[in-house]
């Protein structure tokens, strides 16, 4: 039986972090860009404040190629 998110992860195997940052909500975000099969995951990491548990990660596909930032 696969773990939680196992299959989901998987996904992400082979791709680059094209950026990482905070969201205005205060959780750091990762996007992960598979631009061999245009397609790009944005992955947010929601912690467990009270720490009684992992927590969790938002992950959200996206088609297309993902801009690349100058500076």
């Amino acid at each position: 039986m696969p773990l939680p998110y196992e299959d989901d992860l998987k996904q992400l195997i082979g791709g680059q972090v094209c950026h990482a940052g905070i969201s205005q909500e205060g959780y750091p975000y990762l996007i992960i860009a598979k631009n061999a099969e245009s397609r790009f995951f944005c992955v947010i990491a929601q912690c467990d404040a009270e720490d009684n548990g992992p927590g969790f990660l938002h992950l959200s596909e996206r088609q297309g190629q993902v801009a690349e930032a100058n500076g």
